[in-house]
């Protein structure tokens, strides 16, 4: 009988004591993020003497004068047009 006791305590203790691999956490998949990609643009020198950054075409408008003036529509800040410097 005290066989038998301490063989299911040792047992007990010894499976206790041994190191069982953990298993394996699952790599989190993340979703990919749908990263908004902004509109490409282009650096245009305006009339004013700034540069500007523009997403739309250049395209060419008749100005006040009579004549026939540049400008890049879509551009960043107060204006939706800025003559550019030929």
């Amino acid at each position: 009988m005290k066989l038998a006791i301490l063989a299911a305590l040792l047992s007990t203790v010894c499976y206790a004591t041994v190191s069982h691999s953990m298993p394996k956490k699952r790599a989190l998949q993340l979703a990919v993020p749908a990263t908004r990609t902004a509109p490409k643009g282009i650096w245009y020198m305006a009339d004013s003497g700034h540069a500007v950054y523009c997403y739309g075409p250049v395209v060419n408008v008749a100005s006040s004068d009579g004549g026939v003036k540049r400008v890049a529509t879509f551009c960043r800040g107060k204006l939706p047009m800025a003559a550019l410097k030929d």
